[in-house]
């Protein structure tokens, strides 16, 4: 079974060491050599977070041929997708676009329920300062 990994350097003493996609993904690992905890940020390419999970790369040993595969999911989207084929540089590569697509398209999603919240926010916020400013002059006609 073979697994997506990358090289991680430890801040705290400089160890470079492999570590599995699915442990960087719970966003903290240990240094080997220090014992340092290590928080971990996954962004993409352009710098955007990555919010896209991977499941293990398994291996199927078929009577005449060897298949790959790897789970993914978004649980912010509610989307899953197995990736399977021959060859394993090529799944991988299937899975990192899918995981692109789908951390863009979450990226202006959250993008644009932040900005629903902030104009709710601001149209609370200037209806309690229309409500104080109406009772300032109400209370200044009254004098």
């Amino acid at each position: 079974m073979g697994s997506i990994a990358f090289t991680v350097a430890c801040p705290g003493c400089g160890h470079e060491f492999r570590e599995a996609l699915e442990k960087l993904q719970n966003g903290a690992v240990v240094c080997p050599s220090c014992r340092e905890e290590i928080e971990v940020h996954l962004r993409d390419e352009l710098g955007r977070d990555m919010t896209t999970r991977f499941g293990p790369v398994r291996t199927i040993q078929g009577a005449r041929s060897v298949r790959y595969s790897i789970e993914l999911s978004h649980p912010q989207l509610h989307k899953h997708r197995l990736i399977q084929g021959p060859d394993l540089e090529t799944i991988k590569a299937k899975a990192a676009h899918q995981a692109a697509e789908w951390d863009e398209v979450w990226e202006k999603r959250s993008n644009i329920l932040q900005k629903l919240r902030t104009d709710e926010e601001k149209r609370q916020e200037a209806a309690q300062r229309t409500q104080e400013a109406q009772a300032a002059l109400q209370s200044v006609g009254r004098s």
